[in-house]
């Protein structure tokens, strides 16, 4: 079975309903992998309350012995301390901070082979501003903080994928930076 490390993404935003959806209707999910949620339980907890889900959600700290997880029980990793559960719907720096923790506990973890792959939820730059993080969006940090040259973020739509060559350019300065 693959170990999928999937970060919660910003804690105030769509990251966590996306993920319980997702998770708990979507048993094919867990034939060949585990998803570990990179975020703390009492956040997603909170979400399936708001949302009337039902789903037990378990803290994990061994990542080398998972049990196993099903639509029924999401199983939830983090390496910080929780101050507060953010407010929904409100830009925030907390959120700005948690989220860039899950992403770096899940490059941290991946790096380390614990983790087969990694899967992001969607932040909020504002909130990463807020905070005081210094990467403006999810390529940034990877980026940065696997010490890559040169990456890119893809898109996978059935038999369509697609890089972004560019990253936040004016449409009008796209063909300045196109060599091929």
């Amino acid at each position: 079975m693959k170990k999928i490390a999937v970060t919660l993404g910003d804690p105030s935003g769509i990251g966590p309903e996306i993920i319980l959806k997702t998770l708990t209707t979507f048993p094919e999910l867990y034939a060949d992998a585990v998803p570990v949620v990179f975020g703390h339980s009492a956040i997603l907890k909170r979400q399936a309350e708001r949302l009337n889900i039902s789903v037990r959600v378990e803290d994990v700290s061994n990542l080398d012995a998972l049990p196993a997880a099903s639509t029924e029980k999401i199983l939830c990793y983090s390496d910080t301390e929780l101050p507060a559960i953010p407010p929904s719907g409100q830009v925030n720096p907390l959120s700005g901070r948690l989220s860039f923790d899950y992403i770096r506990a899940s490059i941290e973890q991946a790096s380390a082979k614990k983790m087969d792959a990694v899967c992001t939820a969607p932040i909020n730059k504002e909130a990463l501003k807020l905070a005081a993080v210094p990467y403006l969006d999810h390529t940034a940090m990877f980026t940065s903080l696997t010490a890559s040259v040169q990456t890119m973020t893809l898109f996978v739509t059935q038999n369509l994928r697609i890089f972004f060559l560019t990253r936040h350019l004016a449409f009008k300065d796209i063909a300045l930076h196109l060599d091929k």
